[in-house]
């Protein structure tokens, strides 16, 4: 039995000191995405806005840090808010459900999902924080521009029509 939990032991401390290292990104990738909700939008079915033309700063970056694409090792999402983009009086309470996901402009239906909050709790939202997935995207971000898909449900009808804003933070991590 001593056997045992002494070969436990130095398996979770291999485990711990191979484990450590540097876990933070190297710098962040800022980006966002821009649509419009109208009024006349219904509570039966998803809407889903499409940008195809979000500006991506990655390699820029890497060509400041003079760092070379083959040193990545992952690009990973890290955060995003949501919010009204000229009226801070709008409440995004009427919103439930967000996902929002990066497509491949090659394949359209290749597509990941990136950020995304569910069953939002009902209350005065001026902004949504959203969850971050852990799936790594460089091959989309290596690209200058990206395709964003926001796909919203909605738990009441939107009270006007307005214009919103997504902003996102993504992660950059090396070898």
């Amino acid at each position: 039995m001593r056997k045992k939990v002494s070969s436990l032991v130095y398996l979770i401390l291999i485990s711990v000191f191979a484990g450590c290292g540097s876990n933070d990104a190297i710098f962040q990738v800022e980006t966002f995405t821009d649509f419009q909700i109208s009024l006349g939008l219904n509570t039966v079915e998803a809407h889903y806005f499409i940008n195809p033309n979000v500006p991506v700063t990655l390699r820029t970056q890497l060509d400041i840090l003079n760092l070379p694409e083959s040193d990545i090792s992952q690009v990973v999402a890290n955060e995003a808010f949501l919010y009204p983009k000229f009226n801070d009086n709008v409440s995004l309470e009427f919103i439930h459900d967000v996902n929002i996901f990066i497509v491949d402009p090659e394949n359209t239906n290749r597509r990941k999902e990136i950020f995304y909050r569910e069953a939002i709790p009902a209350g005065q939202h001026s902004e949504i924080q959203l969850f971050s997935s852990i799936t790594d995207v460089t091959e989309f971000m290596l690209d200058d521009r990206i395709i964003v898909e926001t796909r919203l449900e909605f738990r009441q009808f939107p009270p006007a029509t307005f214009d919103v804003r997504v902003d996102m933070k993504f992660g950059v991590y090396v070898e």
